[in-house]
């Protein structure tokens, strides 16, 4: 005999019945190909490492699905026509987010601060050698993690008037404590202008691979 190929809302309403593994599966499976859809927008911007990355995602996606059942008030749903689809999106998405930030945490961390800070002072060149170097110790495809010609004007746009020219100062290799002389504010001040400065470029960096 086949068995009946339940829609949605009957096979949710089985696996909060009974917890089978099996049952889970089936709607894994059911949900595989836009599971992958988006390990591929995770992966696609860690080349050298994009099929392990999307392996973790696909089975992080699998706990996030359990969960999301486990969410689900069935009360709720009126019938048949109902999507496992339209929750189970949204909670994709915010894995999306989450696998992307702490991935590039992750290779953050791997770069001195003095490596980071070179970095964003190039973003004001025309040569974009110093960044290619830094970002090859990433191990990221500098077209996958970002277009500094693309973006350079939305990052320096965002910056106060002063965190362009401690930029500047840095780029012609002056210590903090130099620049703060310059500016006549403490070297703390410089300091933390830069961090801010950084934290801004960073976040813009964010979001556009996130509309790649």
């Amino acid at each position: 005999m086949i068995p009946k190929i339940l829609n949605d809302r009957q096979l949710v309403i089985k696996i909060k019945q009974n917890r089978k593994t099996e049952d889970y599966e089936v709607l894994y499976k059911r949900y595989l190909p836009m599971i992958r859809k988006y390990a591929f927008k995770v992966g696609r911007n860690f080349r050298g490492h994009n099929f392990e990355i999307q392996q973790d995602f696909e089975q992080e996606a699998y706990f996030v699905l359990v969960k999301t059942v486990h969410k689900i008030d069935i009360s709720k749903i009126k019938n048949d026509n109902w999507k496992f689809q339209g929750i189970f999106y949204f909670h994709l998405r915010n894995l999306l987010g989450k696998s992307l930030k702490q991935l590039f945490n992750q290779m953050y961390t791997q770069v001195s601060i003095q490596q980071i800070e070179d970095c964003l002072s190039s973003i004001d060149t025309n040569n974009n050698q110093l960044v290619k170097k830094t970002l090859k110790k990433l191990s990221v495809s500098i077209q996958h993690y970002l277009d500094f010609n693309e973006i350079r004007d939305i990052i320096i746009d965002k910056f106060t008037p002063r965190q362009k020219e401690i930029i500047q100062y840095r780029q012609s290799n002056m210590t903090l404590s130099e620049i703060g002389k310059k500016l006549d504010i403490s070297h703390p001040a410089v300091h933390w202008d830069l961090k801010r400065a950084k934290k801004i470029a960073n976040k813009i960096i964010d979001e556009q691979l996130i509309l790649r």
